[in-house]
C-alpha cells in the first residue's frame, strides 16, 4: 500500500471504529501478511486486512474488514471474501470473527 491508500484506510478504519473493535496504527498495518483493498477510481471504498500464523503455521486469520459507510450494504465486504478465497489458496484453516450491526 502506497502513503494515500493507507491514509485512505485510515479513515475507513475510523468510521468503523466501534463496529469493528479496533483503531489501526500505522505499524500494525505493516504486520499483516495481507491487505486487500477494494477500489472505485483509485480511492479505497474497503479493506480486508489478514494475518497468517495466527492461530496454527498455516492458518490464515482475517483481523479486520471494514467498508466506506458510503459503500455499506452494496456486497463490498462481500466482493473482499470471495477474492481473498480465490486467491489465497493453501491454507488449512481460515478464521474470522464477524460482528453484526
Amino acid at each position: 500500500m502506497n502513503h494515500e491508500e493507507i491514509n485512505q484506510v485510515f479513515y475507513i478504519n475510523n468510521q468503523n471504529l466501534y463496529i469493528n473493535g479496533g483503531q489501526l496504527h500505522y505499524k500494525g498495518i505493516l504486520l499483516h501478511k495481507y491487505a486487500v483493498l477494494a477500489k472505485i477510481d483509485n480511492i479505497v471504498i474497503g479493506y480486508a486486512l489478514l494475518f497468517t500464523g495466527f492461530l496454527l503455521d498455516n492458518d490464515l486469520y482475517v483481523m479486520q474488514v471494514a467498508v466506506n459507510k458510503l459503500y455499506q450494504h452494496k456486497g463490498v465486504g462481500s466482493k473482499l471474501y470471495q477474492y481473498f478465497f480465490k486467491h489465497l489458496k493453501g491454507y488449512k484453516i481460515i478464521t474470522a470473527n464477524v460482528k453484526r450491526r
